[in-house]
């Protein structure tokens, strides 16, 4: 019922897996991407710099990070699923002990007090560097200026670049899926009306297949964790031939302001408008802070075959609707609105 599985992986940055001095030292600049199509797999790094969290690291045999993992799994409890979890107005991790922060790596030779040699203070990277593991799909803590009391996300982003690059669209997506999965399932096995002269579905039952799954998702656009929808179901498709109903829907989702462009003007007496451009630096970047209009993600379900999947002690698979992610929403969509 909760698949697909999410993952937010807080792996161990700290050393290069081997046993020797030399691996304790972490050249920021030589750090893979970590975009690798895995859209549903988020990884982070960094921490709060307090002495109860160098405390755990060093007594580690590993001097393993101790991360900040349960900030952002909170963040993810209190988002609604269209949220991101960088949103500054809504996700503010400061507090008593997430005052200051660090990525908890760099340096882990302990020296003669038995401190680190270095673990990154936030304040001593450059924003190049910042800008770079932001580009490598890497999720880490940060501050902004002129903002004293906050400590936030850095994004949402998951190990991809295409649709599904952001939590906040595959929770958005998931969500969708569950509503839609849940519905459905009374029909499974259910008799299926079709025309008499043809064999194909009745326009009847398209109907109320398409308001079933149409209601899931007005609800969804009224609650504004979407933009809009559409839902579609072939009404030439014979299910006389292969017992299977194909319905498909995709939703457009909510826009977020990653980045934000402004144009300012002053208008005197010498010159009747002079215009130039301000950018807002509401991330790492001093450039290229554009207004982006987001894609569309799409999603097919159908019917599946594939009953390979069981759960023991059942006679029958588990997995009764299969969903499949499309290649090109924007075409289903324009067909169908």
């Amino acid at each position: 019922m909760n698949q697909p599985l999410s993952v937010v992986l807080c792996a161990n940055p700290g050393n290069t897996g081997s046993d020797t001095e030399e691996a304790k030292v972490i050249d920021l600049n030589r750090i893979p991407s970590a975009i690798c199509e895995s859209s549903r797999t988020s990884v982070i790094f960094g921490q709060a710099r307090n002495d109860q969290n160098a405390t755990i690291q060093s007594r580690n045999p590993n001097h393993t990070p101790v991360g900040f993992l349960g900030a952002v799994m909170g963040a993810l409890a209190k988002a609604s699923v269209h949220e991101s979890i960088a949103w500054v107005r809504q996700f503010n991790l400061f507090a008593d002990d997430f005052q200051q922060i660090e990525l908890g790596f760099g340096d882990l030779t302990l020296d003669a007090e038995d401190e680190f040699v270095s673990t990154n203070l936030y304040e001593s990277l450059s924003p190049v560097l910042l800008d770079e593991l932001d580009d490598k799909g890497y999720i880490f803590p940060i501050k902004y200026s002129g903002r004293e009391n906050g400590i936030y996300i850095s994004k949402d982003q998951t190990c991809s670049n295409g649709d599904y690059r952001t939590i906040a669209r595959n929770r958005t997506i998931n969500k969708s899926r569950r509503a839609v999965r849940e519905a459905l399932l009374p029909y499974l096995h259910s008799p299926l009306m079709v025309n008499p002269a043809t064999g194909f579905l009745a326009p009847s039952k398209i109907t109320a297949f398409k308001t079933l799954i149409g209601d899931i998702l007005a609800k969804m656009q009224a609650a504004q964790e979407i933009s809009g929808y559409a839902v579609t179901i072939d009404p030439n498709q014979n299910v006389l031939v292969d017992d299977t109903l194909r319905i498909s829907y995709v939703i457009v989702p909510v826009g977020v302001a990653v980045k934000i462009y402004v144009e300012e003007g002053l208008f005197g007496r010498t010159q009747k408008h002079r215009s130039h451009v301000v950018l807002l630096q509401i991330h790492h970047r001093s450039h290229d802070t554009v207004f982006k209009l987001q894609q569309l993600v799409g999603l097919r379900i159908t019917q599946t075959v594939n009953t390979g999947h069981t759960v023991a002690h059942l006679k029958h698979g588990t997995h009764f609707v299969e969903f499949q992610r499309v290649v090109n929403p924007l075409q289903l969509l324009e067909q169908h609105l």
